[in-house]
């Protein structure tokens, strides 16, 4: 049965299910997303067990009260109207939100009411992304709501830097799917995630984490803008391929293109755009 992800969301990898599907170990491995985002690949394999962490607090909080309630927070987000006065009320009202239940439910509502899908924050790390007027994504019928929750019961949540999250699940028997996000100088409008940027520093870290993968014996598998792509080819016996994904630059039908992002592996996979 296909279950969608819960959530829309900006660089989601929805659009590149079909060549992720060939790398998805069927050996029962532990699979672990320290950047879970939407967990798009997440829900349409349903590992048997599954880490999904991210540094972002609310959507932990979103995902672990939609496994444990899931009528209750479809119930409260959409009782909510969509305009965007409402809207905007939710939105200055989430953070101080003490519910955990009532926030993981503002956080659904804004999440399909936003501008595109985007998570953005202030330096103050406050969620400030503009009502969508149009082209935004549906709720999800409660159905659809319920099939997804229900497949989060594989999974254990952790708030975590991807560097804790990795050290903490490294073993042989452990596949890795890595989406981080671009690396940074400077903060720029409609990019940051959070208030802490993912910079520089942070991409060496990474690389010292792929490392230490490779090294107790796991699996890893990392999506990245091709542009810097050639900076995750460490080691020899790692591979990378090229996908075509059709992005909606700045959230506008008109700007559509092809971008090319690649896919880097520490094992061997069947795909004819394959190269080392």
């Amino acid at each position: 049965m296909l279950v969608r992800p819960l959530l829309r969301w900006a660089g989601s990898k929805r659009q590149m299910l079909q060549p992720l599907r060939k790398i998805f170990p069927n050996t029962g491995a532990l699979y672990v997303e320290p950047f879970c985002g939407s967990a798009a690949l997440f829900f349409d394999q349903k590992p048997k067990r599954a880490v999904l962490s991210d540094i972002n607090s609310d959507l932990i909080n979103f995902y672990r009260c939609s496994r444990r309630q899931p009528n209750e927070v479809y119930e409260i987000a959409n009782e909510l109207r969509r305009t965007k006065s409402t809207y905007l009320r939710v939105r200055r009202e989430i953070a101080d939100t003490k519910d955990k239940l009532t926030r993981a439910a503002y956080f659904y509502y804004l999440n399909r009411n936003c501008f595109n899908g985007l998570y953005r924050t202030n330096k103050q790390g406050v969620f400030n992304v503009p009502f969508s007027k149009s082209r935004t994504g549906r709720m999800l019928s409660e159905e659809e709501f319920l099939d997804a929750a229900a497949a989060l019961s594989s999974a254990k949540f952790s708030v975590s830097d991807f560097e804790s999250c990795i050290e903490t699940h490294v073993q042989s028997n452990a596949f890795f799917f890595l989406d981080p996000p671009y690396a940074i100088k400077r903060r720029k409008p409609f990019t940051e995630y959070d208030k802490s940027v993912f910079s520089e520093p942070d991409l060496k870290r990474l690389l010292g984490c792929l490392e230490a993968i490779d090294d107790a014996g796991g699996h890893f598998a990392l999506t990245y803008d091709s542009a810097l792509a050639h900076k995750f080819l460490l080691r020899r016996q790692w591979r990378q391929s090229e996908i075509i994904v059709r992005r909606n630059i700045s959230g506008f039908a008109d700007a559509r293109k092809n971008a090319v992002e690649v896919l880097t592996t520490n094992f061997d996979y069947h795909d004819t755009n394959s190269h080392s």
